[in-house]
């Protein structure tokens, strides 16, 4: 009986399956690659802020901020990833190589979330198409190999949507579906908190399209806000307390002020002055962050209104700032550290291998055997991969708005499509690259999925009409 329904279940989903299958072992491969290389490098500058508050956990039973102060409690970072990383390497040992395998098994459960999001909106045929971008999409690949958030953090995000979507689309069980999308948005706060302020927009929205959602009454609307915000309130409002006993602030956490400071208001204050960024940093870091007479608490409201005030002062420029940090975040390609990750040679000198200049050995090992091949190719297939999903993105949202009328459950994308706009622009500044599209490429490409059904089943209806058929 079990058989036949494993049976039924991959005759039904087989193509996706098989992608996602794909999907793991070329990734496992790659995993294989680096760590019998140089492993070193799946570690970032970011990483040890990561995994030593984790160690720090299973050794001590506390997180602290780093091993130079085991002293000192961790606040500039928020507990989710640092928790990830305690929980593998209490099973596994210190093992940086389990963490990737788990990294990689959470990104190809994404592909089958995205998958199971357009089947519950009805697109069906070629849903399998978004499985196969996210699964050839670099981003998704590089962060599940490297010890990062990214991977973890975009599963979760993706995780509420799902349940986001369960919540608008399913007459019953309102309360289970608004309780998991509070746990997953809880539980990706805790691992990157550029999603705290994501549950209150989610909560005037249910309040606002209560009917949309087909809430049967108040009080079930009223239940399922409460059952929503409960695990947010404990966990993300649990480690606020921490932080008010511990560090005496109720901020959740500290790296949300030093980055205002060092890269949004230090970026201002650079673009009005006509300076340096990295110039202004030095001196923010000099007359903030070297001031041993300060608290953490102290200087995080330091920082934090010093930091608000250039902003507030400064709107032209910060509008400025921010629309550049956007555009960096949809188009920068962030090719050479994948690249670099698996091996390959990207700043070869030529001049170094003493070869006449004219001799195919020189062609060779400046261009083929030093990765500028595979760069170029890579970029060349980013070019178009990004061009698919952007171009078909708009077409898709087109699409929507000229048939909105006909959509069976608007509220839906008005969820999503708020979900991308607070990303990007909470993302936007001097400190914004491709890094910070990692979270927000499965939502595009949901949309490049929805205008290229849209665009085949015009060229369908054409082709019908051609032949005379109605």
């Amino acid at each position: 009986m079990v058989l036949e329904k494993v049976k039924s279940v991959f005759y039904l989903h087989k193509k996706i399956i098989i992608v996602i299958c794909i999907s793991l072992l070329i990734k496992l491969f790659a995993l294989i690659l680096i760590l019998t290389g140089d492993s070193s490098k799946i570690m970032l500058s970011d990483s040890p802020s990561y995994e030593e508050p984790a160690i720090s956990l299973l050794d001590s039973g506390k997180f602290v901020e780093s091993f130079e102060n085991p002293d000192k409690p961790m606040f500039k970072r928020t507990p989710g990833y640092p928790g990830f990383i305690a929980l593998v390497y209490f099973f596994f040992g210190q093992n940086r190589g389990a963490i990737l395998v788990f990294q990689i098994i959470l990104s190809v459960i994404s592909i089958l979330l995205l998958y199971r999001i357009l089947l519950k909106l009805g697109i069906q045929n070629i849903a399998v198409i978004a499985g196969i971008l996210l699964a050839a999409d670099t981003l998704q690949c590089y962060y599940s190999l490297v010890v990062l958030s990214e991977s973890l953090f975009s599963f979760l995000l993706l995780f509420s949507v799902y349940f986001g979507v369960t919540l608008c689309l399913e007459q019953k069980n309102k309360k289970k579906s608004a309780f998991l999308l509070g746990l997953f948005m809880a539980l990706a706060t805790l691992v990157r908190p550029i999603s705290y302020y994501l549950v209150f927009p989610i909560v005037i929205g249910m309040i606002i399209f209560h009917k949309q959602i087909s809430f049967r009454s108040w009080k079930e609307l009223f239940l399922s806000t409460c059952f929503m915000l409960m695990p947010f309130f404990i966990l993300v409002g649990g480690w606020q307390v921490r932080n008010n006993v511990i560090v005496g602030t109720f901020e959740y956490s500290g790296i949300k002020s030093k980055n205002m400071l060092l890269f949004r208001a230090a970026g201002v204050l650079a673009k009005k002055e006509h300076r340096t960024l990295s110039e202004v940093q030095k001196e923010f870091t000099e007359q903030y962050y070297m001031n041993s007479d300060l608290s953490d608490a102290e200087r995080e409201k330091q920082v934090n209104d010093t930091a608000m005030k250039i902003i507030f002062d400064n709107p032209l420029e910060y509008s400025q700032i921010a629309g550049e940090g956007i555009v960096s975040t949809l188009i920068a390609p962030g090719h050479r550290s994948l690249l670099d990750l698996l091996g390959f040679d990207i700043n070869f000198e030529s001049k170094k291998t003493g070869y006449d200049k004219q001799s195919l050995d020189y062609y060779l090992n400046t261009f083929v055997f030093s990765g500028r091949i595979i760069e170029l190719c890579l970029l060349v297939f980013l070019f178009f991969f990004y061009l698919f999903i952007y171009g078909f993105s708009v077409l898709g949202c087109i699409n929507l708005i000229r048939n909105r009328k006909s959509l069976t459950m608007p509220i839906v994308h008005l969820f999503i499509i708020g979900i991308i706009i607070f990303l990007l622009l909470l993302g936007a500044g001097p400190e914004a690259n491709s890094r910070f599209r990692t979270p927000l490429m499965p939502l595009f490409i949901f949309y490049a999925t929805i205008g290229f059904d849209y665009l085949t089943k015009y060229f369908q209806r054409k082709r019908k009409e051609k032949k005379g058929i109605k």
